[in-house]
């Protein structure tokens, strides 16, 4: 075999050994307080919100330019009047929603909705919001417009699951 063929070979290895690494550093973090586990590259930071004695957000990087929050509202709502709203109002396009990209999303047998926005004139955005008998769990997630939808995004998204009681 040539040498540059073992180079190849070395690199390709050597970048699947750094891509497991990456992943193995990810780890589920659990707050039974709010009822809650998530996986994620990064303990998250927990402070409550300013001025919503009721609300605590979880934040954490997903990448080198992008992040994601995690807002946990103790409230017990309406859950379909506020998934309805919150429809209606991504659906009009307010606060720089895409209503093109409104859509109904379910966690277990919990409604909720998901979308895009445009957080500034050079950030991008994507809510997910579900409700539950005694929480609204609200994500937020930004990154450089110029930067596609950050894959880990999605993994951080599809991770989330509610705790037994």
């Amino acid at each position: 075999m040539k040498p540059t063929s073992y180079l190849i070979i070395v690199l390709i290895f050597a970048g699947f050994a750094l891509s497991q690494q990456r992943t193995s550093d990810w780890k589920e973090y659990t707050f039974p307080t709010d009822g809650f586990a998530i996986t994620l590259p990064k303990e998250p930071t927990a402070h409550s919100e300013a001025g919503l004695s009721d609300t605590t957000v979880y934040s954490a990087p997903i990448g080198s330019n992008a992040k994601v929050s995690l807002h946990v509202v103790h409230k017990d709502l309406d859950c379909a009047a506020t998934i309805s709203q919150l429809k209606d109002d991504a659906r009009a396009g307010k606060g720089d929603i895409d209503s093109a990209s409104v859509k109904d999303v379910t966690l277990g047998k919990y409604q909720g909705v998901g979308y895009d926005w445009k957080m500034s004139s050079d950030l991008d955005g994507y809510e997910l919001t579900y409700c539950t008998h005694s929480r609204i769990y609200a994500f937020s997630a930004g990154w450089p417009r110029s930067n596609p939808r950050p894959a880990a995004l999605a993994r951080v998204l599809k991770s989330f699951r509610l705790l037994s009681p």
